[in-house]
């Protein structure tokens, strides 16, 4: 029988495997594109960690978080930051974090970083070269092949569900809403599918991370405030907001990110900029290292 020519719930149950299966065949070919056998070496740069974990957002976060930390920015009110030393910025080697000194020369609010467009191109010049080299990110051929597989699985799906809708009108039939809606999902769906933020090397190098500071996540609350720089810097960068014990009172800053444990465990929503990108919801490559693509506060 021709599948065009199902009735309405049929061809809903039909579309719907046609859809899983089309999903399933581009998340292989993409994994399949992105494999390599080479091991990729850990990192030990944290705002690269930051970076990999939730993009720029996230990157600026910490980055923001270890400067207050280091003393480097003062915390003049409730959510407002300043610079303490005009001359602080020879004592940091980012681009990024001196635009974040030069930012705070001023007193403001800690999550005017994510408007900046000059930061967040910072983070990324800072970023995101060092970890496509390494391939944790996507480079310009897998992108490139990321763009492909969207755009067969999208004619596909697409153009099964445009031709029912049109044999559909064409007999005076109008019921076509629920296939639309389910269309419209599966499309959703295969970006996520094709376009994740990392590459399964990537989520492969985060998980290791987390495994490998787990120990110090675990001495968190020992942590002091200006003493540890070294391990505050790495604790923020694998784990997030969430991992910090409460003695550093950084919630005020960015209070979104320290209510979501998706942003402590890299594996959950993300809001801001790519939540985004992006693990499944943030940024791409699920669970095994979702990532807070920066909550936007």
């Amino acid at each position: 029988m021709n599948p065009l020519d199902l009735r309405g719930p049929e061809f809903l149950v039909f579309y719907f495997g046609l859809g899983v299966a089309t999903l399933g065949l581009m998340w292989f070919l993409r994994r399949t594109n992105e494999s390599d056998s080479s091991v990729a070496p850990l990192l030990s740069d944290y705002l690269e960690i930051a970076y990999l974990r939730g993009g720029a957002n996230e990157a600026l976060r910490v980055a923001t978080m270890n400067l207050v930390n280091r003393g480097l920015v003062d915390i003049k009110s409730s959510d407002r930051l300043h610079t303490v030393d005009r001359h602080a910025r020879e004592l940091v080697a980012k681009e990024a974090e001196r635009g974040i000194l030069d930012r705070f020369t001023v007193p403001q609010a800690a999550t005017g970083i994510f408007s900046d467009w000059k930061l967040r191109r910072a983070a990324t010049r800072d970023c995101r070269p060092p970890l496509v080299r390494q391939g944790l990110l996507p480079n310009a051929a897998q992108r490139f092949v990321r763009a492909f597989l969207l755009l067969t699985g999208g004619f596909m799906l697409g153009g099964v569900a445009v031709v029912k809708i049109l044999v559909a009108l064409s007999r005076g039939r109008s019921n076509i809403m629920l296939l639309i809606v389910e269309a419209l999902v599966f499309g959703v769906l295969l970006y996520k599918v094709t376009h994740p933020r990392r590459t399964p090397a990537g989520n492969a190098v985060l998980a290791d991370l987390r495994t490998l500071f787990a120990g110090l996540r675990a001495r968190g609350p020992s942590l002091a405030l200006g003493v540890d720089t070294q391990d505050f810097a790495l604790l923020m960068a694998v784990f997030g907001m969430t991992a910090l014990p409460p003695a550093f009172n950084f919630d005020r800053l960015f209070p979104r990110a320290a209510q979501s444990s998706g942003c402590g465990s890299g594996c959950g929503s993300s809001s801001g900029s790519s939540c985004g990108g992006g693990g499944s919801s943030c940024g791409g490559g699920g669970c095994g290292g979702g990532g807070c693509g920066g909550c936007g506060s």
